[in-house]
């Protein structure tokens, strides 16, 4: 099973996996202990999602086609992981002896390890985009219905392939690594989100140029033995995505 993390879901008990809510207790339950369905594969925004409270991506300089300014945010650093420094778990993730060992300071708001400290297996996680920045899509806003500019195997979907590498790379460094990577978070259901929602829309044949031109090299070039997932998105659309 898995689960998505938000601050929401993980870190006050407010929603669980769906977006409904639950009572605290009931929560932690449900989400990695072994008395309930005790989740191993966790799902990890890259980026903000449409449960962020504010639109950003790691790379808000335009036409940083080299990505030299890219940096996690705060959301990263102070929620999600933390300078956790140890060993990581054989699908990716880390385990709890990794989540303990934090020389010299304490842990940032790390979701990551407070939803380790109710698994007694480790976790495998799986990192999905929402949006590219801004100045890679055609609309210029991180926000709305929109797809890349160009075409895939051009210089903005390179950017943007790289940009999942450096996400790799930023999350790596603070010995967080990934099982898989979805190459985008419902890219047919993004036509159907409403205006303020985070979305890059791909069309099957786009998807499968970018992964096969840009995606797939990116990651092969890379360090990391991340594997990619397609068709991150309703089931309904299943049929012409096979």
């Amino acid at each position: 099973c898995s689960a998505p993390i938000s601050r929401r879901k993980v870190g006050d008990g407010h929603g669980d996996g769906h977006g409904h809510g639950a009572p605290r207790g009931m929560h932690r339950c449900r989400l990695c202990r072994a008395a309930g369905i005790e989740y191993t594969l966790l799902r990890v925004p890259m980026g903000c999602s449409d449960f962020s409270e504010r639109p950003y991506s790691y790379a808000d300089v335009p036409h940083d086609y080299e990505l030299r300014h890219f940096q996690l945010a705060k959301e990263d650093t102070r929620m999600k992981a933390s300078v956790a420094q140890g060993g990581t778990g054989p699908h990716g993730g880390f385990t709890r002896a990794a989540a303990e060992r934090v020389p010299g300071r304490a842990p940032q708001i790390p979701l990551l390890q407070r939803a380790l400290a109710l698994s007694k297996r480790p976790l495998s996680l799986y990192a999905s985009p929402w949006t590219a920045p801004g100045w890679l899509k055609r609309s210029g806003d991180v926000r709305g219905k929109s797809a890349l500019r160009g075409q895939p195997g051009d210089r903005h979907h390179r950017t943007w392939a790289n940009y999942f590498v450096r996400f790799l790379d930023e999350y790596a460094r603070r010995n967080v690594t990934f099982w898989a990577v979805t190459a985008q978070n419902e890219p047919q259901g993004a036509l159907l989100a409403p205006d303020a929602f985070p979305t890059v829309v791909f069309t099957a044949a786009q998807q499968r140029d970018f992964i096969a031109r840009d995606l797939g090299p990116a990651l092969a070039r890379s360090a990391h033995a991340t594997r990619v997932i397609i068709m991150d998105d309703q089931r309904s659309h299943l049929p012409a995505w096979a």
